[in-house]
């Protein structure tokens, strides 16, 4: 019989380690390897790692996504561990929000300027980034607030 852990530690960036372990029953022939499958917000589980010998690997998402994983190990006979009914580990990734930095990239340029003026113009989605200035209104005095932010004024 196999027996196994899972854990994943969260952490307030997109890329975050995964870690695993496994243990073969008392007198067995031990674990050979590792298939780890993820989720992305509940859609289908996919392979994220295949046949690894590894105990822990980075994953990188992207904001405000949940991350579902689950290992299946194979022992040094061959036997495999069936899929459990449910994942072993559940992460969300929330990153901090830094006013004026539109697209979430950590960097203040002028694509965050074009951000705030397709939000103006009701070309994209309101986004509590876009207001630089803390205004409680999305309009061009954040545009002013980002323009400031890249020259380096404030």
């Amino acid at each position: 019989m196999l027996f196994f852990g899972f854990s994943a530690v969260v952490v307030d960036t997109p890329s975050f380690l995964v870690s695993w372990t496994g243990q073969d029953g008392q007198n067995e022939s031990g674990i050979k390897n590792y298939d780890i499958h993820v989720s992305d917000n509940g859609g289908a589980f996919t392979l994220w790692l295949g046949n690894t010998t590894l105990t822990e690997e980075t994953y990188t998402g992207v904001n405000g996504h949940n991350y579902s994983f689950y290992s299946i190990a194979r022992d040094n006979v061959g036997n495999i561990e069936d899929p459990p009914t449910q994942p072993d580990a559940t992460t969300t990734i929330e990153l901090p929000v830094t006013p004026g930095d539109t697209n979430g990239d950590g960097v203040i340029n002028v694509l965050d300027m074009t951000k705030v003026a397709r939000i103006i113009l009701q070309m994209d989605q309101p986004t509590s980034s876009a207001d630089c200035n803390q205004g409680g209104k999305i309009n061009v005095l954040d545009m002013i607030c980002i323009a400031r932010k890249i020259l380096g004024l404030d």
